[in-house]
């Protein structure tokens, strides 16, 4: 190795790159292609701020000025508002509502007033009056809402906010 001479490479004019190949004629397709990816990430960034905006708008709706609906009130009723229906029962103690849904899966439990209970059709929870569990997978009653007296003697039910099984308003 110490007697190893370094040598200059000799170059002949074909082993020289072509010096088409790097101009900025030849790379025409490649901004072609950089433009359909930098159009590709702005249409999903675009689209991603779309749903976030979607779903920041009905969140700000949802809680919203709140509406006055009237109805007579026999007892159970079911009341549907805006896609989330809740019941509205009385017992001794006074008025109280409960979300119209299963707490197991979600599932609208059917009431038979024969038999003063609610049934879950998706997996057989049973509720007794009132959405408390009686029975079934469900293993906890239907979710209790807000119900408060207004001016002139209305009801107001507050969908969004839960309540005690014990809560109650006076008749």
């Amino acid at each position: 190795m110490k007697g190893d001479k370094i040598r200059p490479i000799e170059m002949k004019e074909t082993d020289a790159p072509d010096p088409e190949a790097f101009s900025p004629s030849g790379s025409a397709t490649d901004g072609a292609s950089r433009r359909s990816v930098l159009f590709l990430i702005w249409a999903l960034v675009l689209i991603v701020l779309a749903v976030m905006l979607r779903s920041i708008s009905a969140f700000l709706a949802a809680s919203g000025p709140k509406e006055k609906v009237r109805y007579p009130v026999p007892m159970p009723e079911r009341f549907p508002f805006k896609g989330a229906e809740f019941w509205l029962d009385r017992d001794d103690q006074g008025l109280f509502a409960f979300l119209d849904r299963c707490p197991h899966l979600g599932c609208k439990p059917v009431y038979y007033p024969d038999r003063k209970e609610y049934v879950c059709p998706c997996h057989g929870s049973r509720f007794s009056e009132g959405g408390i569990y009686e029975s079934g997978p469900a293993r906890k009653s239907m979710q209790r809402i807000l119900v408060r007296r207004g001016r002139d003697d209305e009801l107001m039910v507050d969908l969004r906010e839960n309540v005690s099984e014990s809560y109650r308003v006076g008749v």
